[in-house]
């Protein structure tokens, strides 16, 4: 699922949006670098209550600015979300949760159970 852009001057374009009881997963059998949810340049969004599950990436992306560059994916709340079967053995540097956003306004993450297989090197867990 893909909300928002990968450009802070296109934003926001899509934002208040909730995401709720969805059951996400498998995926990423072609492109494995697929994300379950991403939340690009865009803020308010909820993602809760979620079942996201046999990826080879990241359960949910949020923001997509590196370094310390602006961005417009703030004020996001991502709350009880299970998000598991992450990784594979496959690719590394991924999290259940991966934040990429410096925050002018938190986001709030809270409650999310996760659980993942990342190759033998790199990071993986909630990446904030």
């Amino acid at each position: 699922m893909k909300l928002g852009t990968q450009d802070v001057a296109d934003a926001p374009g899509a934002f208040g949006n909730s995401v709720v009881d969805c059951d996400i997963g498998p995926g990423g059998m072609v492109f494995h670098g697929a994300v379950g949810i991403w939340l690009g340049q865009t803020p308010r969004n909820l993602v809760a209550h979620n079942h996201i599950h046999d990826l080879f990436y990241t359960g949910i992306s949020v923001g997509w600015s590196m370094g310390y560059a602006e961005s417009a994916a703030h004020g996001n709340v991502i709350e009880w979300n299970h998000i598991h079967g992450l990784g594979k053995g496959w690719l590394s540097d991924f999290g259940g949760i991966y934040m990429l956003a410096t925050l002018r306004e938190r986001s709030c993450i809270t409650m999310s159970s996760m659980t993942s297989r990342p190759r033998e090197y790199g990071a993986c867990g909630p990446l904030l």
